[in-house]
């Protein structure tokens, strides 16, 4: 269904949003994403009595470290085979990340 809501999307870029608005697309991912995150926070509480937000997160990563190797780092790494890749870009945006994670502490 997801994936589905995310079509939608993609069809609306391609041209045909004044059809098929990729807004509602975008309210449907959510909203299916929002039950399905509900329904594991509810099933670990009711299976340990509590819930773990480090936990449900690592959960997470280790769920899409697989396909985020797939989709980027090896194509970036086989690119950068063939062509220079100006890596101090990523430094910065590093730097940027690290900014906003003291930015969150802090609120």
């Amino acid at each position: 269904m997801r994936a589905f809501a995310v079509m939608l999307v993609v069809v609306a870029h391609a041209g045909l949003g004044l059809i098929i608005p990729g807004g509602s697309g975008v309210t449907i991912f959510f909203t299916i994403s929002g039950f399905i995150i509900t329904y594991l926070m509810l099933r670990e509480r009711d299976k340990t009595g509590g819930f773990s937000l480090g936990g449900f997160y690592f959960r997470r990563a280790v769920k899409i470290a697989p396909p985020l190797i797939l989709a980027v780092v090896i194509p970036t790494l086989i690119y950068a085979i063939f062509e220079d890749i100006n890596w101090g870009g990523l430094h910065r945006a590093g730097l940027l990340l690290l900014q906003l994670d003291e930015s969150i502490r802090l609120v």
